[in-house]
């Protein structure tokens, strides 16, 4: 009996695997495993040169070659170096303008999906970034990481007319400006 393309769709629907935390469904169960290390934050894979972890083997071969001086992929406009194909074709979109990820809300248009990702949380308010002490969310992982500063009590910026100190170097500006 002569299979048909109907046949063979019918079948990989069959065997899809469907990861319960979001809507992605997968043809074989590792690929579906290696997804789900997204969610539970799984990183498997570790260099040993310096302790960054992976969720999948490629990746950290990938990273691996970022220890080492061969850099073989090299800008056509720039002359600059990469140790991986993917870098350079990030990059090369510097040079060329290229920007084809349109956001459908404004007209700004980015050339990395991360970047359009990040910049959607603009549109929908979506807060990912929670801090684990106060539980005060943030939209940029950026600021988390400003705000976490605020709980350890550090005051590295100091005035040198009057000895206040501050957290931020911003602080330290608006108190000269406003005080002195």
């Amino acid at each position: 009996m002569k299979r048909t393309i109907d046949d063979v769709i019918y079948k990989e629907m069959d065997r899809m695997f469907k990861c319960n935390l979001c809507d992605k469904s997968y043809t074989d169960s590792n690929t579906l495993k290696t997804h789900q290390r997204i969610h539970t934050g799984e990183k498997p894979y570790s260099c040993d040169v310096c302790d960054k972890s992976f969720t999948r083997l490629s990746i950290l071969k990938d990273h691996i070659k970022t220890h080492t001086k061969c850099k073989p992929f090299k800008c056509d406009y720039c002359n600059k170096s990469f140790t991986q194909y993917g870098s350079l074709y990030k990059h090369k979109k510097i040079h060329t303008g290229e920007k084809q990820f349109q956001c459908n809300l404004c007209d700004k248009s980015f050339i990395q999906k991360i970047n359009l990702k990040t910049h959607q949380r603009i549109h929908t308010g979506e807060k990912s970034f929670q801090c684990n002490m106060c539980n005060k969310k943030y939209r940029y992982s950026r600021d988390l990481k400003n705000h976490k500063i605020t709980h350890t009590n550090i005051s590295s910026f100091s005035c040198d007319l009057c000895y206040n100190s501050y957290t931020y170097y911003s602080s330290l500006k608006r108190h000269k400006r406003l005080k002195h």
